[in-house]
């Protein structure tokens, strides 16, 4: 653990001196001996094992994850995907073994959420059929890589996300039936067209103003939300998606400032970095982050908190070890007006492994590009 640690922090260290030469001083970056793709390889190599420990633990708890962990990981087989078709269109070099890897979890990822289905149906069933197109099947969007050139810092105060709207809209979007009605695919109410375009979000509200982006483009109502955009903003949905993470940049930045990233935080941190990045901007792709996010992850493949190993603890003391249905542990008014999160065994956290595993993907993809290209 010790040396994983310190060769973390060797390669965290070693892109720092990459980022800073390039800044100062082109020509001395060219005239040194750092040898820019070994670095980008072994970022990879880790990214890729460390992905590998998490498809194994959710290969070996599925029956414990929640809805947001299955979309975590339709998320990340997203992202897969693409590195394959980017290995076969964009002429990337890709070797065969590293194509097999790939190609070996998107696999074991689509049978470990088959099997977790049937587990999150049973968690609650009416959610469940709501969303259940979306966790089916893998999770593509259109992967256009880009840096973002400007940063918009996020007004203070800011609107707090509210969780049971947001559900509303995307159920909206997706199209229901009840008895005695229906509401058609696509359907954008006037409320939820502001809701969801809205300026003077934060935090996690922006993040779902990205995400209702993105399942549109998903469920095929990417014309018609187009449309909605441009009425009401003026602007291109990729013109909005890249106004949405440019503040996303600047909020992240400001999480991890002194080189951490405070437990609470490291969520929507993930969360960041993973719906972003899945679109391609380069700047969420940051090489220092990697050895930060690897470190958060447990032994088991998973990733917890100070607050869920307390709350386990608790727990034990009271003579409950087994499998904990939902627990309610972080409610973060100045955040989002609630988060529900499910304590695994050990102490894993269903939502934060979700958003982990989403967040790796993406940053494999990158690297491949990177290393491959």
């Amino acid at each position: 653990m010790r040396s994983t640690q310190a060769r973390r922090l060797s390669l965290s260290i070693s892109a720092f001196a990459v980022v800073l030469l390039a800044s100062v001083c082109p020509c001395l970056l060219c005239q040194t001996d750092v040898k820019e793709t070994d670095l980008y390889k072994a970022l990879l190599n880790d990214v890729m094992s460390a992905l590998l420990k998490t498809v194994d633990f959710f290969g070996s708890n599925y029956q414990y994850v929640n809805i947001d962990a299955v979309f975590g990981m339709r998320q990340c087989q997203g992202s897969l995907i693409g590195v394959l078709e980017d290995c076969e269109q964009n002429k990337l070099v890709c070797p065969q073994e590293l194509r097999q890897e790939i190609a070996s979890m998107i696999e074991r990822l689509n049978d470990t959420t088959r099997q977790a289905n049937v587990y999150t149906e049973g968690q609650n069933e009416v959610r469940f059929s709501v969303f259940k197109e979306l966790m089916q099947k893998p999770f593509v969007v259109k992967y256009i890589p880009e840096n973002i050139s400007s940063v918009v810092e996020v007004s203070v105060p800011f609107s707090v996300y509210k969780g049971e709207q947001g559900d509303a809209c995307l159920v909206n979007l997706m199209g229901f039936e009840l008895l005695g009605g229906a509401v058609p695919r696509c359907t954008v109410s006037d409320t939820c067209r502001w809701f969801m375009t809205r300026d003077g979000s934060g935090y996690y509200y922006l993040t779902h103003q990205l995400l209702y982006l993105m399942i549109a483009e998903q469920v095929g109502c990417e014309s018609k939300l187009e449309q909605e955009i441009l009425r009401n903003t003026g602007v291109t949905t990729r013109d909005f998606q890249r106004h949405l993470c440019e503040k996303i940049y600047c909020n992240i930045r400001n999480l991890s400032l002194n080189g951490t990233v405070d437990s609470e935080m490291q969520d929507l941190f993930l969360e960041e970095i993973a719906f972003c990045g899945m679109l391609g901007f380069q700047n969420f792709f940051n090489e220092s982050w990697i050895p930060l996010i690897l470190d958060w992850q447990t032994p088991q493949g998973c990733f917890t908190s100070p607050e869920a190993r307390d709350k386990l603890q608790k727990l034990a003391t009271q003579g409950r070890t087994k499998f904990i249905a939902i627990q309610k542990l972080f409610e973060h008014a100045k955040f989002r007006s609630k988060r529900t999160e499910q304590l695994m065994l050990d102490g894993c956290l269903s939502h934060k492994t979700g958003v982990a595993i989403a967040a790796m993907g993406a940053y494999i993809r990158y690297l491949v590009s990177r290393v491959y290209g």
